[in-house]
């Protein structure tokens, strides 16, 4: 839901806030897709904390996208809590 709130009028405000976030049956591509919206909205370098619950039953594409869920968010999220 955050990330298709972005840019609307319900957009939320997450500065200093902890983000948990979980999906079940979702496709890795989107997770990926997820992230870099969240990303590019400045969501992920303004929050104090990121809890990741479950991530379970995720689905890949014939052709594997290579990445678990948790790497995707890992990937995403590394690098900005390196520049803080």
């Amino acid at each position: 839901m955050l990330h298709n709130l972005a840019g609307t009028e319900s957009d939320m405000d997450v500065a200093g806030k902890i983000l948990f976030i979980e999906d079940l049956d979702e496709y890795l591509y989107h997770i990926d897709r997820m992230m870099v919206q969240l990303k590019r909205c400045n969501k992920l370098e303004l929050l104090a904390g990121l809890v990741v619950g479950g991530m379970t039953n995720m689905r890949d594409n014939e052709i594997p996208f290579g990445k678990t869920a948790e790497e995707i968010i890992h990937e995403h999220t590394y690098v900005v809590w390196l520049i803080q």
